[in-house]
């Protein structure tokens, strides 16, 4: 006699984290895509926010937002304009793609300086004098260049391989690497000025 087995039931798919959903390759919804840009840049503002936790100063919260503003003006300006490099070279890459690997770029990028706040805190609290301020600088500086080529090298990842097959040559290549070389001379423009305003100057 046949024993008896209830219908298999399908096993559910695990539910992706917070942090799986902000910076994975899969296809997402523009909806995301806004919400990752926003979260990267308020993560990204945190981090500022911690940088300056030493010298606190309502002046202190706007000078966080440079620690924030090179990803999202790379996002904004610098991307667009490779999009139209790239279908003037006609490499078959969309607009959304492109969008798409922006907003997991920022999205990363403040990721990694989100999980970096608790430990800056630390170092600014605990920093005496100039030169211990010099050294938690420096060492937040080294954080967010880290932390930014990361955002980087995922956005370059996710252009490359939105590239048609045959089409991501040499050229399609040289531009995204050009453009990405553009964004770490922004962020070398302000990042540096940001971190000493938020550090008052060493005083």
């Amino acid at each position: 006699m046949e024993s008896f087995e209830p219908c298999p039931h399908p096993t559910p798919a695990p539910d992706d984290g917070f942090s799986s959903r902000m910076v994975t390759r899969r296809d997402i919804h523009p909806a995301r895509a806004l919400l990752r840009i926003l979260t990267g840049f308020a993560f990204a503002c945190a981090f500022g926010a911690a940088a300056g936790a030493g010298h606190p100063a309502p002046e202190r919260l706007v000078d966080a937002m440079g620690v924030a503003a090179p990803p999202l003006a790379f996002g904004l300006f610098f991307t667009p304009s490779l999009w139209v490099l790239l279908t003037l070279f006609d490499r078959g890459v969309g607009a959304f793609e492109i969008a798409r690997a922006a907003a997991r770029g920022v999205s990363t990028t403040g990721m990694v300086l989100a999980g970096l706040v608790p430990l800056t805190v630390f170092f600014e609290l605990s920093a005496g004098g100039p030169d211990g301020q010099r050294f938690a600088a420096a060492l937040e500086l080294c954080a967010v260049t880290f932390a930014g080529l990361l955002g980087l090298r995922a956005f370059a990842c996710d252009v490359l391989e939105a590239a048609p097959a045959g089409r991501a040559g040499a050229s399609t290549t040289a531009l995204v690497l050009g453009t990405c070389g553009l964004g770490v001379l922004l962020g070398a423009h302000l990042v540096p000025g940001a971190i000493l305003a938020l550090h008052g100057g060493f005083r």
